[in-house]
């Protein structure tokens, strides 16, 4: 059982999009199953690293991907041209050796991130959540986008990844790894206020 800390989130996040930036650039697409698809588009406005949340990423957290206004689904087949791109699944070695911790960490951490964003997501109707190098992730009702990098958008509610890491400071266990609980933390929050 690892117990992470908010320094070490960080940490994780920080080499995830490293080694995101590094791989896409090659021109490459990365496949992560539990979370999303993702590859660098260098045209203007949708300029920087351009990303599609997985079906069952949105099946998990009962959300609809708006392909209507996706720069991903806009731009994959001027990026790719109708063929076949190079697929490169998530290496969590790589990032271990990049920040010189284990595997298992990165794994464990990735996954609770992953885990963080789609409660973010599924449990507000209108929200933008900075994803810092990755881009923006915009909800409204249950429908979703990604804004990339350098086109970013404002809404209503703003979250980074640094406030997600900030909320989930109790913990208990799900799915072999720790997650913090940030329900816990809002009940309590609202006891407090309440009395």
């Amino acid at each position: 059982m690892n117990i992470i800390s908010d320094l070490t989130y960080i940490n994780i996040w920080n080499a995830f999009t490293k080694w995101c930036q590094d791989i896409t650039e090659l021109n490459n697409l990365i496949d992560i199953q539990q979370f999303c698809e993702m590859f660098y588009f260098s045209e203007k406005p949708y300029e920087g690293l351009t990303l599609k949340l997985s079906k069952s990423f949105l099946n998990r957290y009962g959300l609809l991907w708006d392909e209507s206004n996706s720069s991903y689904d806009k731009n994959y087949n001027t990026k790719y041209g109708g063929g076949l791109a190079n697929i490169q699944k998530l290496n969590c070695n790589s990032i271990a050796k990049a920040l010189d911790t284990k595997t298992v960490l990165v794994q464990d951490g990735l996954t609770n991130l992953f885990h963080a964003i789609g409660d973010i997501l599924s449990s507000n109707e209108n929200c933008l959540l900075d994803l810092g190098d990755l881009g923006s992730i915009y909800v409204y009702g249950k429908n979703v986008n990604q804004y990339p990098t350098k086109s970013k958008m404002e809404g209503n509610k703003k979250t980074t990844v640094k406030s997600v890491i900030e909320m989930r400071n109790r913990t208990e266990e799900s799915e072999g790894g720790i997650i913090q609980n940030e329900r816990k933390v809002e009940e309590q929050k609202y006891k407090k206020d309440t009395e």
